[in-house]
């Protein structure tokens, strides 16, 4: 601040002391009016970002309530912060209120599968929290005349940290009630083709034997023909039975201590003049003592079977070679073949009911692609697991796990 005067020696002490007052009133109301503008600005700002967030807060509500599958929120203390009105529908809520309940709440009246949610929500969460990966976990709760498809995801904040769990309630009761439809029709039809099955491959057998006569090269050939056409109806309608009593949960295993290498070479004698005239050879390569397994004995020989037909079907030339390894708690089965390969993207599909390569060879073999997805089905009963290594062109291993006796 400045000031000036014509005559020399003007100013004194008193005009000083009031100039120093007026300049540090004039520089409080300069800062005030700085700090006004940087609080207006901050304030436009915040309030231009809470309207974004209204926004958003209010597109994600209206998505939550235009789906029909229920969403409910937990968030990282257990307790419901978003319940949105399908979810309401879903469970049969009404007005009840249970914003800030724990998770327990939406579960409380199911007769089934509601300690497995929630010990799956809760270790959902804890996995989230220690930043281990976590895959989408699914449990079925039932109750009289419902299910409800429930899966858990975590959900994470701007800096990752963990912020809650996402829970997603789906009612598959109608679903389930076609499915079960289906099983059933699928088993009638099934069982109604047997018996006409059955006398068709009967009355055959006897005509090729001379029951009737003799019987000329020609008729022979033909009847042939009927009776191979009248094996491959019979294995459609065995895996169409396995397939829907997979699906209906109506297959129960008889478990016995097996001998797997003894197995192994019992399926391989089954089949090694099949892969003699298709010009492949058979070889099994066992490691010394292998250890008992429990299983099913003729489930495991369907197993074995389904994958050494594919092996031999599907390799114009080369080699079949099936090993058997001791590993950890299991005994490790592999069928290896020198065969046409499968591509990575129908590796992802392989196991699908019906899916079936699309590939010359395959083709002309037949086939209904009930096979792997069976094979499958049955592994994973024995608390096993399934692997698949190809490379196409060049040859697949199917790999297959069962549990030791002791384990």
């Amino acid at each position: 601040m400045l000031l000036f005067h014509p005559e020399s020696d003007y100013f004194k002490e008193d005009h000083i002391v009031f100039a120093s007052a007026a300049a540090n009133h004039i520089t409080a109301a300069i800062k005030n009016t700085e700090m006004y503008r940087l609080v207006r600005d901050q304030a436009a700002r915040l309030g231009e970002r809470l309207r974004k967030q209204r926004g958003v807060s209010a597109q994600a509500m209206a998505i939550l309530a235009a789906i029909t599958d229920g969403v409910a929120v937990s968030d990282e203390s257990e307790r419901i912060t978003v319940l949105n009105d399908a979810a309401r529908r879903v469970l049969n809520l009404g007005n009840q209120r249970l914003l800030g309940c724990p998770p327990a709440a939406l579960f409380a009246d199911f007769e089934e599968g509601q300690q497995r949610a929630l010990e799956t929500l809760s270790e959902v969460a804890e996995r989230a929290k220690r930043r281990q990966s976590v895959a989408p976990a699914a449990v079925m709760l039932r109750k009289e005349g419902q299910s409800v498809q429930t899966s858990f995801m975590p959900m994470y904040d701007e800096r990752h940290q963990f912020a809650g769990t996402v829970i997603v309630l789906r009612d598959v009761t109608h679903e389930q009630e076609i499915a079960q439809a289906k099983n059933e029709f699928v088993s009638i039809v099934a069982h109604e083709l047997r018996t006409p099955m059955t006398s068709i491959k009967g009355y055959a057998d006897l005509i090729l034997q001379g029951a009737v006569g003799e019987v000329a090269d020609g008729q022979r050939h033909f009847l042939q023909i009927v009776r191979t056409n009248v094996e491959r109806l019979s294995d459609l309608i065995n895996d169409l039975l396995d397939t829907s009593r997979i699906e209906a949960g109506k297959i129960s295993l008889n478990p016995e201590p097996i001998q797997m290498s003894q197995l192994v070479h019992e399926v391989c004698e089954g089949i090694e003049e099949t892969v003699r005239e298709r010009g492949l050879t058979l070889e099994i390569d066992e490691a010394p003592s292998i250890p008992t397994v429990y299983a099913d004995r003729n489930r495991v020989i369907q197993i074995l079977v389904n994958l050494l037909s594919n092996a031999y079907r599907y390799t114009p030339s080369g080699q079949i070679t099936v090993s058997v390894r001791s590993t950890g708690n299991a005994v490790l089965t592999q069928v290896t073949d020198t065969g046409i390969g499968i591509a990575p993207d129908d590796q992802e599909r392989i196991f699908e009911a019906f899916y079936r390569v699309d590939h010359d060879i395959v083709t002309k073999q037949p086939g209904t692609g009930l096979g792997l997805s069976i094979v499958k089905s049955l592994v994973e009963m024995h608390g096993g697991e399934l692997q698949l290594q190809s490379v196409l062109g060049k040859g697949s291993t199917f790999s297959f796990t069962l549990p030791l006796r002791e384990a």
